[in-house]
Order: C-alpha cells, then sequence, then structure tokens
C-alpha cells in the first residue's frame, strides 16, 4: 500500500512541511516510512547539490553556479535537521511518535507525548525569536517567533483531532440524535410555533413538515428576521428553511464525519433523515456532550 495515500495537504514554511493526514497511518511502521522520507530527501537533495558544486568548481566559467550549489547543499542540510527535531508534527516528531506507538501499542498515548515535545519546542523558538527581537536580530527573531506558533498551535491540534475520532469512534448520528423531535405543521403561524413549541419547551430548531413529508425547519434565526407584530399573521410554510444537503444528514453517518460537516458548514443543528422520512434531530451539544463524556472515560481507564 504506497503510504502517500495518506496525505491531505502540505503545508510549507521556511524550514520545510508538515504533513496533514487525512487518515493515521496504520501501523507504526507506516508512520515511520511516511515521516522519514521528508528529512531523506533533504539529505539527499544535500549530497547532490554538494557533489555538484564540487564538480562546477573546476569550471572557472561557473564561480556563482558552484556558490549556488553549496547554498542548496547548506539549506537543505539545515532542513533536514531541523525537521529531525522530535517535535511533533515535524517529522522528527513523526518518527518518534512511530517510536513510543511501537513501544506502547497505543496511537493516542503516543501522540500525547510526542505533542508535549512539540508544544515544548514551540515555546523555546516563540521565547528564543522574542529575545532576538529584542537584542536586534529583526526579522530573523520574527520568523522563529512564526514558526514556534506554528508548531505550537499546530501539535495541539493534531492530537484535539486525533483525541476527538479515538473518542467518537464506533459512534453514529442515531446514537446522539434527539429522536421524535417536536415539529412545525406548514400551515401554523409562525406565533403558535414559538409560543408553542419554542419557548415552552425550550427548542430553538423545529422541523417543518407537510403531514409526513419533511420540508425543512425554522430557529430562532428566522424568527428574528420577522418583525414581531407579524408574527400571528405569518404561516411557517412562507418563511421556512427548506431542507438540503448541508443541513441534513443520515442517521447512519458516523458521529466524527458530522462533527466535520458542522465544522465545515456552521450548521449547529441538522435534520437526521431515513428514507425521506424525519428520524431526529442532532445538535452541535449533543456531540460535545458525547465527546466529553467519552473522553473523561477514556482519561479515566488510562490513569
Amino acid at each position: 500500500m504506497c503510504p502517500f495515500q495518506y496525505q491531505r495537504h502540505i503545508y510549507l514554511f521556511v524550514f520545510g512541511g508538515v504533513a496533514e493526514l487525512e487518515h493515521e497511518p496504520r501501523d507504526p511502521k507506516s508512520e515511520f516510512w511516511i515521516a522519514i522520507a521528508g528529512p531523506l530527501m533533504s539529505f539527499a537533495l544535500a549530497g547532490l547539490a554538494f557533489v555538484l558544486s564540487n564538480v562546477t568548481q573546476g569550471f572557472q566559467n561557473f564561480p556563482l553556479l558552484s556558490a549556488l550549489l553549496n547554498y542548496l547543499a547548506l539549506v537543505n542540510l539545515v532542513i533536514g535537521v531541523f525537521n529531525l527535531v522530535p517535535a511533533f508534527p515535524l517529522d522528527g516528531g513523526r518518527v518518534f511518535r512511530a517510536a513510543l506507538w511501537h513501544y506502547k501499542q497505543d496511537l493516542l498515548a503516543a501522540t500525547r507525548i510526542a505533542s508535549r515535545f512539540g508544544t515544548f519546542f514551540g515555546w523555546i523558538l516563540i521565547i528564543v525569536g522574542l529575545t532576538s527581537v529584542f537584542t536586534g536580530m529583526g526579522v530573523g527573531g520574527l520568523w522563529q517567533i512564526v514558526i514556534g506558533f506554528f508548531i505550537l498551535t499546530a501539535s495541539s491540534a493534531s492530537y484535539n483531532q486525533l483525541l476527538i475520532k479515538t473518542a467518537l469512534k464506533g459512534q453514529t448520528t442515531r446514537s446522539v440524535m434527539t429522536k421524535s423531535p417536536l415539529t412545525a405543521d406548514v400551515n401554523e403561524t409562525l406565533e403558535h410555533v414559538i409560543n408553542k413549541s419554542m419557548l415552552q419547551h425550550g427548542k430553538s430548531f423545529i422541523p417543518v413538515v407537510d403531514g409526513k413529508e419533511l420540508l425543512g425547519y425554522i430557529n430562532i434565526a428566522v424568527a428574528q428576521k420577522i418583525n414581531r407584530r407579524d408574527w400571528a399573521a405569518t404561516r411557517v410554510g412562507d418563511v421556512y428553511v427548506s431542507i438540503n444537503t448541508s443541513n441534513s444528514i443520515d442517521p447512519n453517518t458516523p458521529s466524527r464525519d458530522v462533527l466535520e460537516r458542522m465544522a465545515k458548514t456552521g450548521q449547529r443543528k441538522m435534520l437526521v433523515v431515513e428514507n425521506g422520512q424525519l428520524v431526529g434531530v442532532v445538535a452541535l451539544s449533543d456531540l460535545l456532550s458525547l465527546l466529553e463524556v467519552r473522553r473523561e472515560l477514556w482519561l479515566a481507564e488510562k490513569s
């Protein structure tokens, strides 16, 4: 299996790049080879540039080419060494995580330890960068601050992302949704729905139906667009938000996929639809509550 199928994005910065993986490697060995490929390529380029610079030194007409090749060799050598620092999510941090994963047989625990090294290294770079700025290094110090901040945030984000995936593993929308939710008939007035459902039952998101047919939903945002004096004369059927792929989801969708969709669309509550029928409503708060409970249980098991 080609290791590069895991790769989703590569974020480049002055000392190389960090890959964002769509799926975690399946085992420590895969993690190691994916991570070590970057530094090895940097060292190979450094060696090639060094050899070519020595070859071109014999040609008197190409002094600038030899100097350029020497510079490229040095840059790639520095990049390779820097990326081997065991600060997750740098390549060296991923190599370190692979070793911890092999030893502990626990990806999440290995990621937690490796990310702490990344956090520590990020703070070191930021402190050194601030010191450099105040001692006159200027741009060099600013770059250290930027790189340190990047590693600091990327390390924490990578661990939190894996923690979410682990905590929600095996959970589907069906297990967290609110079943048989209150609904509003398309012919009801907005005032009636707000008083009967939103205020009386504390619901801010109400599916709209016409008999058994699901049409969409109304929420607080919809009500706020209508002048309060017009609520009694406004039919729900005139103002509801129609159902579409961004606000509805299948009950068998993995919970972590729902969380990702909510993050991308900004939709905090979604209609859960099966075979064209409303079966529930899932809210961001439902997913976060489940996530917190499972995270606490996981931490209790590991302590």
